[in-house]
Parts: structure tokens; sequence; C-alpha cells
């Protein structure tokens, strides 16, 4: 399978229900389930990336690239992110 293909087929499952309900905390069931400025994919692409600043100055860079601006954007607090990352269920962390 090229890269290409396996980094679609991740990007599907990011985006798909199965991995949503999968990634739900079991204390927040309904975590994830409206529109907000940090939705999961973002949450989960973000906190892929290595962090090697403070994390407000990491979630600034994260945004600004997508959406394509040239310096940081704050469009996410880091208390946000924190109370977000909360909602994931530790399942995702641990390999299986």
């Amino acid at each position: 399978m090229s890269l290409s293909a396996l980094l679609q087929r991740f990007m599907t499952f990011l985006h798909s229900d199965t991995f949503a309900q999968q990634a739900r905390h079991p204390d927040y069931p309904n975590g994830f389930s409206r529109q907000r400025k940090l939705p999961l994919t973002s949450l989960i692409a973000c906190m892929l990336r290595s962090m090697s600043k403070s994390v407000q100055v990491e979630l600034d860079q994260f945004f600004a690239s997508c959406q394509h601006q040239p310096g940081l954007s704050h469009y996410v607090s880091e208390q946000a992110f924190a109370q977000a990352r909360q909602t994931v269920s530790l399942r995702l962390y641990r390999a299986e």
C-alpha cells in the first residue's frame, strides 16, 4: 500500500463515526458531537505533532498552518485544548 493511500485511509477513519465513538471518554458520551473550534480530528492531528514549544505556541502554529496564514493564529486557547483532551478516551493512547 502506498503512503498516499495509507494516509487517505487514516484520514477517512479519523472522520468516521466509528472513530468518534471509540475516541469518546466514557464519562463524556456526548463529547465531540457539536461543531466547535476544536473538532476531534483537529485535536488528534495537533496531538500527533511533536510538541517542542509551549502548548499555546504549538496550537497557534498548527491553526495558522491549517488556515494557510504565515504567522501565528490565536484560534484555540491552551485551556480549550486541555479541556477537549480530557474528553478523549484513554483507549486511543494504548497500543493494542
